[in-house]
């Protein structure tokens, strides 16, 4: 029988409190945040918005568990033990885990399940059958001297958890270090802490004794706190490379801890001249860039294709995607370094054109339809969807002549029925939330049979006399200047 993941999703209780001591706390100075289903920008709950207060607390009784050796001294039987029970309640709870993974980040539940109600468990069984299987060494002496290799915990490690794989990152940081006797606190993202804290407590089931476990919710002051804090004998981060750097410094600050740092990357895709150019190597060099969204630390960010194959390649990706079909610069506006492309042979001279705007390029399947922008803003305190605009271009598509030079029709309200209005405004006010988007916003979409495509999301729009922005907010009442003073205050808020 197909598990049913809506229903389960109905039942789901929220904790977002912080796990200290082997139960679950507000923050110490009483401070919330809330969290949210970025797939329908619904609150889930309020979570324990934590502090260095809460940090020092932690700390203190993650040293206390592990000095007093309750975890840290116990048998490598008793351990791994836990640990199974461990895996064992994971696998118990997987659905309802793998469902609270899909509402608190979005993800698909299908990846929830293969990441949180599969791979998460399977890392708990794997540490926990390697602690009685790791010796020390015996060096080589002469007769009167016995020399001796013993690895023995570090103390308290934290791991800092990223937003991308909250469960699966929490684990590669929890299991090794458990099963090694360490005491450990999690400090999952702020966007997705649920499945953190939900796991402490099943962890406290196995028989992970108090203090040993904790997860802090909060921001990056809680993460900096841990890095500084001379009681944390080592940390675990995964996150930008930005970031990364600060944690050095906390550790050359504070106690020279160890630091173990997952940063970011520019993946590529290599094709060697002996491969065999099929549908399935296209899928995945295209697919590879998507997966999660594209969402993660080795997404597929550039090809790198042995000439000899290169034609076929490159022939195979563009009738995967079709022509026409447009190629562009991601970080460009203002249709800098866009092109469509009708034939095969233009597509190189396409692809020179858009990497002299970016470093990143998109290849997107053109689409036959109405282009309409939507407009999001905030204004004194409230986020306002503006009038939509409908944009005829009377060139092949809306390139810089039809923007700039007269060679398009810009229609608002656009000509587009009840219906159609209601499903854009719906989905960019979604998008303007979901992505923490502050100040001004327009949202591209483009309709093929009353259904709605996004195009893209531009985050700092054009503010000319000709540009779409300024348009709709005089449709809505609103003075450039009123509109301005607010941002200011906003920002400076």
């Amino acid at each position: 029988m197909a598990t049913n993941y809506k229903a389960i999703a109905k039942k789901l209780k929220f904790e977002g409190r912080a796990f200290i001591n082997g139960k679950y706390v507000n923050a110490i100075d009483g401070n919330k945040f809330e969290t949210i289903n970025p797939a329908t920008s619904e609150k889930l709950c309020t979570v324990a918005k934590c502090n260095h207060k809460d940090v020092d607390l932690a700390v203190k009784v993650s040293r206390k568990a592990f000095n007093s050796g309750v975890w840290s001294r116990s048998s490598p039987e008793h351990r791994k033990e836990v640990l199974l029970k461990f895996a064992e309640l994971l696998r118990k709870h997987g659905d309802e885990n793998s469902v609270l993974e899909c509402v608190d980040t979005g993800k698909l539940v299908t990846d929830c399940i293969n990441e949180v109600a599969n791979d998460a468990p399977m890392h708990f069984q794997w540490y926990g059958e390697l602690i009685d299987k790791v010796f020390g060494k015996v060096g080589p002496t002469e007769p009167s001297i016995t020399s001796l290799i013993v690895k023995e915990p570090i103390g308290v490690v934290a791991g800092i958890v990223p937003w991308n794989f909250p469960l699966m990152m929490a684990v590669w940081k929890m299991a090794p270090a458990l099963a090694a006797g360490c005491s450990v606190i999690i400090k999952p993202a702020e966007d997705t802490p649920l499945t953190a804290i939900r796991v402490a407590q099943i962890g406290k089931e196995a028989g992970i004794p108090d203090g040993v476990l904790n997860v802090l919710p909060g921001y990056g002051d809680v993460g900096e706190a841990l890095g500084r804090h001379k009681d944390v004998d080592a940390v675990s981060f995964t996150g930008s490379t930005e970031v990364g750097g600060y944690f050095l410094k906390y550790s050359s600050e504070s106690n020279l801890k160890p630091v173990a740092l997952e940063m970011g990357g520019k993946s590529p895709f290599i094709v060697l001249e002996d491969a065999k150019i099929n549908d399935d190597l296209i899928d995945n060099a295209i697919n590879s860039a998507f997966w999660n969204g594209g969402q993660n630390c080795s997404a597929n960010m550039r090809q790198i294709v042995h000439k000899k194959v290169k034609d076929e390649f490159l022939d195979k990706v563009i009738k995967k995607v079709g022509l026409p079909c447009f190629v562009k610069a991601s970080k460009s506006g203002s249709s800098y370094g866009i092109s469509k492309v009708y034939r095969v042979e233009d597509f190189e001279n396409a692809m020179k054109t858009a990497f002299n705007e970016d470093s990143d390029v998109l290849i997107e399947s053109s689409l036959d339809g109405i282009e309409v922008s939507v407009g999001v803003i905030s204004f004194q305190g409230e986020i306002i969807c503006l009038p939509i605009t409908e944009i005829v271009s009377h060139n092949d598509f809306f390139d810089y002549d039809a923007k700039y030079k007269g060679k398009s029709s810009e229609i608002t309200p656009a000509r587009i029925s009840n219906q159609m209005r209601s499903l854009v405004t719906k989905e960019s006010l979604k998008i303007y939330k979901s992505m923490g988007l502050k100040g001004l916003s327009r949202s591209e979409f483009i309709f093929k049979n009353e259904v709605p495509y996004l195009l893209e999301v531009n985050t700092v729009p054009g503010l000319t006399k000709k540009s779409i922005l300024p348009q709709q907010v005089k449709l809505a009442g609103i003075s450039l200047t009123d509109l301005f003073e607010s941002l200011i205050d906003e920002a400076l808020n």
